[in-house]
Formats: structure tokens, sequence, C-alpha cells
């Protein structure tokens, strides 16, 4: 038996059979292949680093049991110590690579990456070694062609490396071919400018300088006459001093510059020199750009920017950030994980933030950037661009053609435009005295006449790019007379190709159609001949100026070769491309043009929905709409009734969960006029009640929910007949009908125990759950809240999971267990940091906790993590959230003694708050004004109005904070009937605080029988329960109270002792308010008082502990 484990793994039995094997297989034979024996435990931790050591040990144990199951046969042998069997040969001793070239996708991270690493780096400084020997040895031997063969295997093996481009550029030159020597420098420069972000070196450039002092080299036998070097590269840059000047002041203030012009007028080129110039200005340059069909991919123009990055700043960023990019760039490692339902708005918050730490980070200010072709940027590119300049606006260039560029590229150069930071480069058309001047630096034979220069200049228009190939037409050996003609790019460079050999025309047919895809293999397939065979056609074009390092030398260029194929054979190439491209993992939205140039409809339907689903990972669901749009438009054309609807009816979700109602409805009814009888039209029904949902209109959403349950049973879709029930039961709990919708729900759960989608089981649990809780049956929504727990921990689901523990915990808060609502949320938040479920959904949980704290005297806890909520939930611009939050830091202030601080938070406006936090809103302002001695109390009469349902769960809170403001009568009646009505919904922290307000009041009126019972309830409760939203400590001071008017002292000083340990020694507060929260706490002030009116010999009210 043979493991082939150099490329793809794979093990080849006695009689030939071929088995491939997966990645983390192949992973493991590596390791023993090279390594040797291993103890078992080591394996188990290497191949599982993120496991506990029985995790690992029992992942390994099924691995291995798996393989041999499958295999038939053992590759692996021994108990504590693991080796490849006996018998099993493998490949690695001489390969060149290990487990090929791809990307770490699938292999363990961390120490098996690593270790991968250095196995093939060393098998490539090996080959790197043993092929410069043979070009050393053919250099001698004056053997070029032999010679330039193996320093072209250099490049492709290391095309990063520069000593290897400058061996081919001395090859060429020594071999008497100048001019491809001065190709092979371009070629050198072009990679070191886009891939490395540098300028040659010295050794570099001194070489260029002998190729430039040379003479012509001798004619050599090529297919074409050879372009003069001057035509390929002039030798100076006319007419662009003053935009010199302009980009050379932007760039020393550290401002962005922008410089615009037409196709052809020398961008690429004044941005080339540019950065030759200025390479050591800064901690490392970057230079890049977008391509033609980066449109068509997200993200795909900036994914090109971070991998022009050089290393150390790759490497400098936060380890969260280059997760959370990994999403773009799979090399970089593990990608962060989007949970559940996260919405497309913070994943791309968290996208963009780290991009901004990325390219901000690693130096100290990070290195210049130099963006070109900007017209062909993605949309998802250019609002990545737009963030990361907005917050890192120095050293960066970019470059476009203004008139070409799409709408929303225009109107953000408009913006850039306008800024007081930005500079406009305008390159305008050369005047004729400078077509003169460029036309002189050529120094070509007959072209420097006056009258030459002036006709070029009117041919030309004074486009530099047009004016070198009305030259270059002049100098082929069978085009025009040497003079101007007046023909258009596309013209020729049409007649250029025409000229060319067979094979050259065919594989720039081909190149002009797979750009930017186009590499030598794919030509090599698609034209169906060896790789080797392309070579002297390659050469040929690159000699014509057309290719160079398997792309177009310029996009007119490519646009003029792509014009000259003719149009049945440009659909058979875009299909045979398609084809390619399939197997070798390229972005399917590339795939999908291919398939729709060649009109082969179905094909391109299906790529274009598997683009749909990558834009839909990446957070970017505008685009993942519209690609469903195309690919329903594809699978009409190809009369594919049934992948239509399909695309249609995930269309409308995307919608949906936009919060685009009116074209979700739209695509709801195309989807509808598409669906046949039986299911599909229960499935349309179904999304058309989670849309009536999303959008409140409760009524009709249980409408429809209601007639699309007994046709679902009907049907046997028992799926869908969950689907409905949740539909209607989450409308239900909604319009405060939560009995309702828990008696519509409770009798699927048999059902819901049937379903194989784990995701369905826990959404009717949590469902459940939820509707529970509105009815205010707290204990029984308990049982719902595990078992969601339990489904999602069973199958790995840490996205739901959190959710289902910060529900469960809010539940908790409302029996009033605190503490354990605290540790649920505790362990809520750890999740959800771990499934990078987002900074707003993380700080909702913490602030819940920080609220708990509060109520259980941990004040110093509390306001920071409230603070920082609140800046948070600003930032995001999440006014809802920012309300609830100043809610919880205003009673935290009220509860320091700094009414004026709560104030201050409450005095923000809030506009379009949901009617019960405005409410609370409302009644908060009320009760901060009463602590600063002002009438609150018609205020907080017209908040209860606002909402008076009495089972209204705000109606009661707002009822609490009455109590303390309204006339004792009143008062007592309010608080009694509040105790009644939350002890009947089991919120026991809530009548708590109900009972001591309710014997308060009585106390007041003189009616200490009728107090009595009302704090012998609350003290009774507190021995399990805390009160909601209520400071404590007014337990004892009311029982105080009480138990002194009845004429027990003794126990008033109990309950007065009892307080202040609580002060003192539980509660927690911040150092700066320890004075304002004895002092200025109306509750603490009053109990100091009383703890020094019973003569105790101990000082006032030690201070309480501090942060």
């Amino acid at each position: 038996m043979q493991l082939q484990l150099s490329r793809e793994p794979r093990l080849v039995g006695p009689d030939g059979t071929v088995h491939v094997l997966a990645p983390l297989d192949g992973a493991l034979l590596a390791w023993l292949a090279i390594e040797g024996p291993t103890p078992r435990a080591r394996l188990a931790d290497l191949l599982w680093p993120g496991k506990d050591e029985p995790g690992a040990r029992n992942s390994l144990r099924q691995r291995l049991f798996q393989l041999h199951r499958r295999l038939e046969v053992a590759l692996v042998e021994g108990s504590a110590t693991l080796a490849l069997a006996r018998g099993v040969a493998h490949d690695l001793e001489e390969a060149d690579s290990v487990l090929g070239e791809a990307s770490v996708e699938g292999l363990p991270p961390g120490e098996f990456t690593q270790w991968l690493a250095l196995q093939r780096a060393r098998r490539h400084s090996r080959l790197r070694t043993a092929l410069a020997e043979l070009a050393d040895m053919a250099e001698a031997a004056h053997d070029w062609n032999d010679a330039v063969m193996h320093a072209r295997e250099l490049i492709s093996l290391d095309p990063l490396s520069e000593d290897a481009h400058r061996r081919l550029m001395r090859l060429h030159y020594l071999s008497g071919d100048r001019a491809a020597a001065l190709l092979a420098f371009d070629a050198c420069e072009r990679m070191l400018k886009d891939e490395v972000g540098a300028a040659p070196s010295d050794e570099t450039l001194a070489l260029l300088r002998t190729l430039e002092a040379a003479g012509s080299s001798a004619a050599l036998p090529v297919a074409v006459a050879r372009t003069p070097v001057a035509l390929k590269r002039p030798p100076r840059l006319v007419g662009r001093g003053a935009a010199w000047d302009t980009l050379l002041t932007s760039w020393q203030s550290g401002r962005v510059a922008v410089i615009t012009g037409e196709g052809g007028m020398g961008k690429s080129r004044l941005l080339a020199d540019f950065t030759r110039a200025r390479s050591g200005d800064t901690a490392g340059l970057v230079v890049c750009g977008a391509r033609p069909g980066d449109e068509r991919v997200p993200y795909a123009s900036f994914s090109r920017l971070l991998r022009a990055l050089p290393a150390e700043i790759v490497q400098a960023a936060p380890a969260s950030a280059r997760r959370e990019l990994a999403r773009l760039l799979p090399e970089w490692g593990e990608p962060s994980r989007a949970a559940a339902g996260e919405p497309d708005e913070e994943r791309r918050v968290r996208l963009f933030n780290a991009a901004a730490a990325v390219l901000g980070g690693g130096m100290d200010r990070g290195p210049g950037l130099i963006f070109d072709d900007l017209h062909f940027i993605d949309a998802a590119s250019l609002e990545l661009l737009g963030y990361v300049i907005g917050a890192r606006p120095h050293h960066w260039i970019l470059a476009t053609r203004r008139a070409e560029a799409p709408p929303a590229l225009q109107a953000w150069l408009g913006e850039l435009g306008a800024s007081e930071q930005v500079d406009v480069v305008a390159l305008l058309p050369l005047a004729s005295q400078e077509v003169a001047e460029l036309v002189d630096s050529l120094e070509l034979p007959g072209t420097g006449a006056v009258e030459t220069a002036t006709q070029l200049w009117q041919h030309s228009g004074g486009n530099p790019l047009l004016v070198l190939e009305l030259v270059k037409a002049a100098w082929l050996p069978d085009g025009p007379e040497r003079r101007a003609v007046g023909v258009n790019l596309q013209r020729l460079v049409g007649d250029r190709i025409a000229r060319l050999s067979p094979l050259a025309v065919r594989l720039a047919r081909c190149a002009a159609i797979a750009a930017p895809d186009f590499s030598i293999r794919l030509a090599a397939q698609v034209l169906g001949v060896r790789s080797i065979e392309l070579a002297d056609a390659y050469a040929e074009l690159e000699a014509a100026q057309v290719l160079a390092d398997d792309a177009f030398v310029h996009d007119l260029i490519h646009d003029a070769a792509r014009a000259s194929v003719p149009l049945p054979v440009a659909r058979e190439l875009h299909a045979e491309v398609a084809r390619h491209l399939e197997g070798q993992a390229c972005e399917p939205a590339r795939i999908a043009h291919h398939w729709e140039r060649a009109r082969c409809w179905p094909e391109a339907g299906r790529a274009f929905r598997a683009a749909a689903r990558r834009s839909g990972d990446l957070g970017r669901a505008h685009e993942q709409g519209t690609l469903l749009a195309d690919a329903a438009r594809c699978f009409e054309l190809g009369q594919c009734v049934n992948e239509q609807f399909e695309s249609v009816i995930e269309r409308a979700s995307v919608l949906c969960d936009q919060m685009l109602f009116q074209p979700a409805r739209a695509a709801l009814e195309q989807a509808k006029g598409l669906a046949r009888p039986g299911e599909q039209a229960l499935r349309v029904m179904s999304a058309q009640a989670e849309l009536l949902n999303l959008s409140c209109e409760l009524d009709a959403a249980v409408e429809l929910a209601e007639q699309g349950l007994p046709a679902a049973r009907r049907a046997g879709r028992e799926d869908l007949e969950l689907r409905f029930a949740v539909s209607a039961a989450t409308a239900l709990a909604e319009l405060r009908r939560a009995p309702d919708a828990v008696a519509l729900l409770q009798p699927y759960a048999a059902l819901a125990q049937r379903q194989t989608d784990p995701s369905q089981r826990w959404l009717y649990w949590h469902s459940l759950g939820l509707c529970l809780d509105y009815a205010g049956r707290l204990k029984e929504s308990l049982p719902a809240w595990e078992a969601s727990c339990e489904i999602a921990a069973a199958h790995e689901r840490d996205d739901l999971r959190w959710q289902s523990f910060s529900c469960m915990a809010a539940t908790w808060s409302k029996l009033g267990q605190l503490r354990k609502a605290i540790d649920l949320y505790a362990t809520a938040e750890q999740l959800a940091r771990d499934v990078e479920a987002g900074a707003p959904r993380q700080w909702m949980m913490t602030a819940m906790r920080a609220h708990r704290l509060r109520d259980l005297g941990d004040l110093a806890a509390a306001l920071p993590l409230l603070d920082e909520a609140l800046q948070v939930f600003t930032r995001e611009q999440m006014p809802v959230e920012c309300a609830s939050v100043e809610h919880r830091l205003a009673q935290l202030y009220q509860q320091l003694g700094q009414p004026e601080r709560a104030m201050r938070l409450l005095s923000v406006e809030r506009p379009n708050l949901p009617p019960g936090l405005r409410t609370m809103r409302q009644v908060h302002r009320a009760d901060v004004a009463g602590d600063m001695g002002h009438d609150g109390l018609p205020m907080l009469r017209e908040a209860l109005l606002q909402l008076p349902d009495p089972d209204d769960i705000y109606h009661r809170m707002a009822t609490l904070f009455a109590t303390r403001w309204v006339p004792a009568e009143e008062g007592e009646a309010l608080a009694i009937d509040l105790a009644r009505w939350a002890h009947a919904r089991e919120r026991l922290g809530l009548a708590l605080a109900a009972h001591v307000r309710a014997a308060s009041c009585a106390l007041s009126r003189d009616a200490a029988d009728r107090a009595a019972p009302h704090a012998e309830a609350a003290l009774s409760l507190a021995d399990e329960y805390r009160p909601d939203s209520f400071y404590f400590p007014e337990l004892w001071l009311v029982a105080a109270r009480v138990a002194g008017a009845l004429g027990r002292p003794d126990l008033a000083e109990r309950h007065v002792a009892d307080a202040m340990r609580w002060i003192r020694e539980t509660c927690r507060v911040p150092a700066p308010f320890r004075t304002s929260f004895l002092e200025r706490n109306p509750v603490n002030s009053a109990l100091v008082l009383l703890d020094s009116e019973r003569g105790r010999r101990r000082p006032r009210a030690a201070a309480p502990d501090t942060a």
C-alpha cells in the first residue's frame, strides 16, 4: 500500500484502487510519516488543540476507528504510541511538498500548522537549491534556453523572490535579448509593488542601469518584431510635473490624494514612478488595485489589498482582528463564526473594525497605501475602504477613471473631493508640445519631426497610451507607413493580435475571456494543449506587449482584445472557462458570469445561488438578494421552474431579514405564482406569516398561520406545521395573548421532538419558553429554557446556547433569583464571545448583568459596565438600548445619592422609543425629580395613563415607583394590588418590593397594624428572593419603623443593624461617591440617623467597601 502525501492525500491499494483521504487524516498520516512513532496523547493534543485531554483522545480514537472502517485496512498501529503500520509506504522521502500547496483550511490550527509550514519551507529550500545549481551549470555551458527555463521554474516556485527575478533578467541579457531582460525587470518591479509593497533593491536597479545603457541586441528569431523598449516603458514622465508636485505635497502633509483621468492618461505610470521615489518614506508601502470582474465578488478588491500587506503588519494585528478578516482571507487562519440570527450590520461592523485595526496598527503610523483602478472596485470593498480611510486618513493615494465610476463610487468621490483633507489630482490629455516631447524621448528614428508629433496629437487627442500605440503600430513590419494613422485603440490592438501565430491568437482570446482568472493552467485545459506548448505563444504576446505576468498590460488592451473575439467563439470560451473554474475553488460569482455569457442558464443559476450563499456568509445581504434575483432570472430563462421558485423564496427571506418588507412582499407574490399546490404553496404561506410577524401585522400573522396549520397537517409536513405554530404563537404573545400562545404551542412538544433539524427543535422550546414567560408562568418556562439549552449543547451550537442562557437569566430575574441570573448572564456572555456574536449583543447581556449587580449592592462593579455599555450603544447608534442603559444608570446614581447625574442622563431626548420604554423614561424622570425636591407627581400620573392595561409589566413597574409619591391612601391600595398581582405571576422579587411599599404607606396613615403583615411578608420573602429595580435596605428601614411603632424597639434595632451591616459589608461603592451614598441617599441617611438615635457606641457609619 502506498500513501501519497506530497499532494492531495490519498491511498493507493495493491490493486491500484485510489482512496481520497480527508485533510485531517492526511495531517495525521503525514506527521507519522515524517516524525515517526508518536505518543497517542501528543497526537491528540496536536490534532485537536481546542479540546481538553479526554475530548482530544476520544476524537483521535473515533478518527482512527472511522479511517479503519472506511478503508478496511489498518494504516496506523500501536496503543500508547502510534506509528504507520508495517507495509505502508509513502512518498514524502524525496517530495518537494507536504499535503500540496493548498491552504491550511480543514487542518488543525496552531502547532500542526506551524510544523507543516516549516516542512514545506524546508522542501522548497531544497528544490530552490537544486534549480539554482542547474541554472548555474547551464549558464556556464552557455545553454541559455536551459538556463532561462530553470530560472523561470525558480520564479514559479517562489514568485516573491527578487533574486530569482534578477537571475532571469541577467540570463536574458547575456543571451542577447535585452528587451526580454527589461520585461523581466518590469515583471519584477510589478511583483514587488503589487505583492510585497516595496521597490527594487539597489542590486536590481544597478542591473537595470546596465540594461538601459546597453545597445540594442541583434534581432532574435521570434514570431513578431520586437517592440522597442522605449515604447514599452517611455524613459521620461512627460506633462505630469504639476500632478507630481501636488501628489508630493499631499503625501508629505499626510493627506488623501485622488488621481483621476480617463483611460490611458498615465495614472498607473505616475503611481509607479511616485512609489519608487517614495518607497522609503513610511513604515511600508502597499500598492495594489481593483481589477475587472471585482464588481461581481463582495470584498474582492479589499481582499487584494489585505493580501499585499507586509507580514510584520499582519502579525502585529490583534488576533481577534485576524480571525475576523479570515472570513475574507482563509489563509489567515480559522475565521470567526457569525452567531445564528446575528444582524448583518453587526457582522459588518466587526469586519470593518478589524480591517481598520490591521491597517492602522503594526507600525507607528501604518503603511503608505496606494490603490489603483478604483473604478473596478466592488460595492462591499468601497464601503470598507471609505470606513478605513475615515479611521486612518494619512498616506492614501487612490486612482480612478471618474467618468467610468459606478454611481456609488461617484457619490463617494464627490464627498471626498469636498473634504479639506483630500487633494484631487486630475490628469488631462497632453498638449501638442507635450506629445512632441514624449515622442522625442523615445529616440526612435523618423518619429521626432514636428509634423509627425502634430499628427499623433490630432489622432490621439493627447491620450499618452494611444500615442504610444500609434507609434507602435508604425513599427510593425507589415503595419501602416511610419506616420500617425486615424484608427482607434481597439482597431490597433486587434490588428496587432491578428499578426501573431494562430496559437498566440487563441491564447490572447482565451485570456481576454477568462480575465481576471486567466492562468497558463486554465489556458492549457481550455485550449486542449500542454502548458509547455504555450510557451512560444505566450512569449509572442509578451513581446507584442499584450500580456505580462498572466494579465493584460492595461485594461484598455484587455477591452480591445475581448472585443476582437467573435460572439459564437466567446460563448464557447466562456463555457470552457466556467468548467475549469468550477474545479478550482474560484469565486462562484465569476463562474456565474461565465455561464451567463455562455447562455448556459441552469448552470448560471446554480452558480449565482452559490455566490448568494457566499455573500450571505460575509454579511452582505444586499448583494445576496441581488444574486438570488440573478439566479431566478437565469432559471427562468432555462425553464427551471423549481429552481426559480427556490431562488425567489430564498430572496424573500433575505429581504425579510433586512426589514425590506415591500420588496419581500413582492418576492413572495412572485413565489406564490411559481409555487406548485401542496408543499411549495405551504412554504410561501409560512414565509408570509413570518413576514407579517416581523412587520408587526400581528393579527394578520395569526390569521394566516392558523390557516396554514391544518393545511400543513393534511400535507403531512410536520416541519411546516411547527413553523406555522411558532409564527402564530409569537404573534399571539406580542398581542398580549400569551395564554393562547402557550395553549397553541404546548401540544407540539412531541412533534418538535421528531424534527431531524436541531435548530427546529431548539426554536420550539425557545419559543415556548418565551410564551410561558410572557404568560406569567415563570417557573414553567424554566424546563423549556433548559430543553433548548440541552439541544444546543448536544449539537455544539453555542450560537444558540447563549441565547437560551440569556433568556433563562431574564426569567430567573423576574423570579427574584438575582444571583442565579447573574451567573447565567455571565455564562451567556462568555459563549457569545466565543462565537463572536458581535459587541452590541454581548453588551446587551453585560448591561443586564450590571443591572442585577446593582440590585445586589455591587455598585462599584455595575457603574463601569453600564458606562461602557452606553458608550458602545451610542457608537453603534442604538437608541433603544441607550435608553435602557440610561434608566439603569439613573437608578444607580440615585442610590449613590447623585440625582443630578441621573437627571442629566434622562434629559437626553430619545424619540421613537417603544411605548413601554417611553413610559418608564417618564417615570424615572418623575422619580428623580422627587429626589431633587421637585413635584414629579403630575408627570408620574401622565405616565400611568399612557399604559392603562393593568396586566402590562411596564404599567405595574410604574405603579411601584408611584407608591413613593402619591398620597398614602392611594399608595397603599396600589401596593397591595401590585403585591397580589406579582404573587399570582411568580414575580416574588417584585412582590417583596410591593409589600415594603404597602407597609410604608400604611405606616404613614398611622396604621401599624395593617403595615405589620406586609413587613413580615417582605422579610420572609427576603430569605430567598431579591427585588428588581428597588433599593434593598428600604426593606429594613420600613421594618424598623413598623417595629418601633408597635413598641418593639429591640426588633427595630435588629433591623437597623442588619441594614447597616449590608451597607458597610455587602455593598460595594465607588470611592468618589462614598459620602453622597451615605448622606444623600434618602434611605441610607434615614438609617444612619436611626442608628445614631439608638445610642450605638461606634463611629457613625463606617465607610462601605470601595472599588
